[in-house]
């Protein structure tokens, strides 16, 4: 993972990547604090249809970290 982390406007096509971090950010910072079950239902696909939607009416108001070396979506914030 690069030191140097590119910070960007997210684009739709992203979506998915934003979803992946989402979901697996709630995992580890809410383990222990809602029920399992919670967690373990939350979907990539589910809330990816959601970040599409968020990016598709939102004009710039989302910002990507990205890995500057594989281009990978590392963190966000809206």
């Amino acid at each position: 993972m690069s030191l140097n982390p590119l910070i960007c406007v997210a684009e739709v096509g992203q979506a998915d990547a934003i979803a992946a971090v989402h979901v697996e950010t709630w995992r580890v910072a809410y383990s222990g604090l809602l029920p399992q079950h919670v967690l373990d239902g939350l979907s990539v696909q589910r809330r990816g249809d959601g970040w599409r939607e968020i990016l598709r009416t939102q004009d710039g108001h989302t910002l990507v970290a990205v890995d500057a070396e594989t281009g990978r979506v590392r963190g966000f914030t809206n």
